[in-house]
């Protein structure tokens, strides 16, 4: 089966994945990803997704269901910070870069918050924690795709619609989650990588239009190359994670 039927009758891919992925005690909790308009009494109850790491808080000091799931999202505060204190500051002294500093300070701070509340819902399983998580791990690439846009496009520039997109993805992480998050998240993932590329292009060729050049284009360009074949990788064990989960891969921590 491609994928299982929610409450409103639909069939969706996203839905099967997530009943794959909760072989324990999860399967009996309430099936809500199929739903056009969520049921806010299960907010503060279980999430219904639950990954392959052993939910085991009376094994570790900090009585935290999945431990190892928990404690790596430091890697996405480190990185958040590290980006906005390091780089914040010479964005803004380039010459037509200063209106790109939001969208990386948005960016940067997206990021941490995606650590914050992932650690939220391994710590705790919470459905209120997931949506949080969804919801920032897709604001930190649509930050990402905008910023790397053109950067002249009349009134409506590209914060103004980076700011509609994040309230829309908001309502959608919410209300339609057949389609939020993994289908919105691999969506703006590969449009970002797009566009990367595609102002790699433009520095190469020596017309960035507005794009900020780095002296150093190999340096760039292995930059872009090892970015993609992380995201190809941490993707593939996600994947597996997700949907081979058993006694040989639980011990893996694929997810973390």
């Amino acid at each position: 089966r491609l994928g299982a039927s929610g409450p409103t009758g639909e069939w969706s891919i996203v839905a099967a994945l997530a009943l794959r992925s909760r072989p324990r005690a999860q399967r009996g909790a309430p099936m809500v990803l199929g739903a056009r308009i969520p049921d806010w009494s299960l907010l503060l109850g279980p999430a219904p997704i639950d990954w392959c790491e052993e939910n085991a808080p009376e094994r570790n000091l900090f009585g935290v269901q999945e431990l190892h799931n928990t404690w790596t999202n430091i890697c996405y505060v480190l990185v958040g910070v590290a980006v906005a204190t390091q780089h914040t500051a010479r964005l803004a002294s380039l010459r037509g870069a200063r209106n790109a500093v939001p969208l990386f300070l948005m960016f940067s701070i997206y990021t941490v918050l995606t650590g914050v509340t992932s650690a939220w819902f391994h710590a705790t399983l919470l459905y209120v924690a997931q949506k949080s998580d969804e919801f920032f791990e897709n604001a930190a690439v649509l930050s990402l795709f905008y910023l790397l846009g053109p950067t002249q496009s009349g009134r409506f520039g590209p914060l103004a619609r980076a700011c509609v997109h994040t309230l829309a993805l908001g309502a959608g992480v919410f209300c339609i989650p057949e389609l939020f998050c993994e289908v919105h998240l691999m969506a703006i993932v590969l449009l970002a990588f797009g566009r990367a590329a595609a102002c790699l292009d433009q520095v190469s060729r020596g017309s960035n239009g507005g794009i900020p050049g780095a002296g150093g284009v190999g340096a760039m360009r292995r930059t872009f190359y090892t970015a993609l074949a992380s995201a190809a990788v941490g993707f593939a064990f996600w994947l597996v994670d997700r949907l081979a989960c058993g006694p040989a891969v639980r011990p893996l921590h694929l997810h973390a």
